[in-house]
């Protein structure tokens, strides 16, 4: 369907993340785990050294993300790229958040660092934006900008839509929705900060994660090198 609008490139996502002064590939792979045990590790025996070292809670019922990512992993891989990263990302203690927001970790026994398993992969050649603007372009297809879905002075609010019937896409905050029932969510958003470096590639990837507690961020994205 979307071929219809736009052609893709080739990128193909990879991710890295720094860790206690080391740059390794993610998701955890064997090249994470031969180098992050400074091992040779074939397949079958990385499969043998991780469910051991998950066996450490073995018989136990997770209760908390900390444990459960400790069950899925092992000890030393989840507090090396997990643990510090997930309390950064949800500015909470893992044992503080509830084991359902970890249902696996993926862990891959083979050199595969293709951070995405889909068949198709690539962005829009000529962007998002264009690729839209051609989608829409259709005289069956109205947009109005600048309505907010909350303000019943305009046509397309809450109020007026949900007694026509009309099947909406909700984005905004989930909160406000149901009217604050609930109160506040504690999470909101990420926070963006902008850095510019004169320099032509300061990465080299797109992605670099920052797993340790002391960086006090979770992540780098270099915008260029999605499509450089």
């Amino acid at each position: 369907y979307v071929n219809r609008f736009t052609s893709f490139t080739g990128y193909v996502h990879r991710v890295y993340a720094t860790h206690d002064g080391e740059v390794y590939p993610l998701p955890i792979n064997l090249g994470t785990i031969n180098q992050f045990f400074h091992a040779s590790y074939t397949p079958a025996e990385a499969r043998a050294l991780i469910a051991g070292q998950a066996g450490e809670l073995a018989g136990t019922d997770p209760r908390n993300l900390n444990d459960k990512g400790i069950s899925l992993i092992g000890r030393p891989l989840y507090e090396a790229f997990i643990k510090n990263y997930t309390g950064k990302q949800w500015q909470t203690d893992p044992k503080d958040l509830p084991a359902g927001i970890i249902s696996r970790l993926p862990v891959r026994f083979n050199y595969d660092n293709r951070y995405f398993k889909d068949t198709w992969e690539g962005l829009p050649a000529d962007g998002y934006t264009a690729w839209m603007e051609r989608m829409i372009d259709d005289p069956r297809i109205h947009v109005t900008l600048g309505a907010d879905f909350f303000d019943g002075s305009q046509p397309f609010n809450r109020k007026d839509l949900a007694a026509a019937g009309v099947p909406v896409v909700y984005t905004g905050p989930v909160d406000r929705y149901f009217d604050y029932s609930l109160g506040e969510l504690k999470w909101r958003t990420v926070d963006f900060r902008e850095v510019r470096y004169d320099e032509g590639d300061h990465f080299g990837c797109p992605v670099m994660n920052f797993s340790d507690a002391d960086v006090p961020y979770t992540r780098a994205i270099e915008f260029k090198n999605f499509n450089p």
